[in-house]
């Protein structure tokens, strides 16, 4: 399933959080059972898909039987220290970009509200998560602070940094040898995590 979900700053927080929460239900209402499912995003879309693990935790539903993300965007408050160590390595997110456009998302709500800012989360009783980023991207301290605090909570976390790679990389597919690593990573990754082994 591939989620559409509605965007800022036509629809911001919580429009994309409710729709993929609605996508979640759907899937399981024409039965899915969440050991058969796995939320991937990337970016932005990565953000959402451990803010939605987040919420479905909180409410008590079961998880899906993991997470992969890649570049994902959680601190939207931009603490990580990476904001200032890759500033100008960044080709995407950096000195010479145009500036993410935060608040035509958060608009009067919280930036630190976990189900914005997935940084800023408890992962207790959390799903197993795959996480890739790259070493010269401005949110690679945003995919290392959720891996911290999932790992610091007892969770499987399984997390790659690529050297000198750029926001979302993996795009690239077979043109980099990064891009072709990192799909043969996940695809191994979903392959166990659906055999039930243990990597």
């Amino acid at each position: 399933i591939s989620l559409d979900y509605r965007l800022a700053p036509e629809h911001p927080f919580p429009a994309a959080l409710d729709d993929a929460f609605a996508t979640y239900e759907y899937a399981l209402n024409v039965g899915y059972t969440p050991d058969k499912i796995i939320f991937v995003g990337d970016s932005a879309g990565g953000g959402l898909a451990l803010a939605l693990g987040l919420k479905l935790r909180d409410q008590g539903m079961r998880l899906p039987k993991a997470i992969v993300t890649m570049s994902a965007w959680t601190d939207l408050a931009a603490e990580g220290e990476s904001y200032l160590r890759n500033r100008h390595l960044d080709p995407l997110l950096g000195d010479k970009s145009q500036p993410l456009d935060v608040y035509a998302y958060v608009r009067n709500n919280d930036i630190f509200n976990p189900y914005i800012s997935p940084a800023y989360g408890e992962y207790h009783d959390f799903t197993d998560l795959m996480m890739h980023v790259g070493s010269y991207e401005v949110l690679e301290s945003d995919t290392i602070t959720v891996a911290k605090r999932a790992y610091r909570a007892g969770n499987k976390v399984d997390v790659t940094i690529y050297n000198g790679m750029f926001h979302v990389f993996q795009l690239a597919f077979g043109l980099i040898p990064e891009a072709k690593k990192a799909w043969k990573e996940i695809k191994s990754f979903i392959a166990m995590e659906f055999s039930g082994e243990q990597q």
